[in-house]
């Protein structure tokens, strides 16, 4: 899916080293200690959509173009919509991330609309963070080859895709 119309981010292709699979899963634990005026940089916004929902790099041009995350019959319905709030050089707004170009593309900077996100989050405390993560589906994508079993595995491919922004976040 692509904005083409509306204004669009550059994200950097420059990523941060990742730790070892061991090394994140041992470091990954729930915690409700969090620092509100602490910025994402761009870098680090960068890594956490490429690892985890953008394009692997191909090994030759026969090879089949795939993600981070597992997708039923490769459909790759998810949607990744972001609530920026506090990440250097970038405004704050609702953004979608454009997997193909890896960029995003503004779809709001309207304060009203933010206040109106926020408040569909459960935890007064997230309200707080950085960014927020939207994990939408374009539904048709897998209803059109699995019927109605395209809802269960729309909701698989979520789940992984939030595991890898988890990991990633370790």
């Amino acid at each position: 899916k692509e904005y083409p119309r509306l204004p669009k981010i550059n994200l950097s292709r420059s990523f941060l080293p990742l730790k070892t699979l061991e090394e994140a899963l041992f470091s990954r634990h729930a915690t409700r200690e969090y620092n509100p005026d602490k910025n994402l940089s761009l870098e680090e916004l960068s890594t956490l959509l490429y690892y985890s929902a953008g394009i692997k790099p191909q090994k030759d041009e026969q090879d089949p173009i795939r993600r981070f995350y597992p997708s039923g019959g490769a459909r790759y319905p998810l949607e990744i919509y972001l609530v920026i709030q506090k990440v250097d050089k970038i405004n704050p707004g609702l953004y979608h991330y454009n997997v193909k170009e890896h960029l995003l593309e503004g779809l709001s900077f309207e304060n009203e609309d933010m206040e109106l996100l926020k408040e569909g989050l459960l935890y007064p405390w997230s309200r707080d963070a950085a960014v927020f993560f939207f994990i939408t589906a374009v539904w048709d994508r897998n209803f059109i080859k699995y019927k109605d079993r395209g809802y269960r595995i729309i909701l698989m491919e979520a789940g992984h895709l939030a595991q890898n922004l988890s990991l990633l976040c370790a």
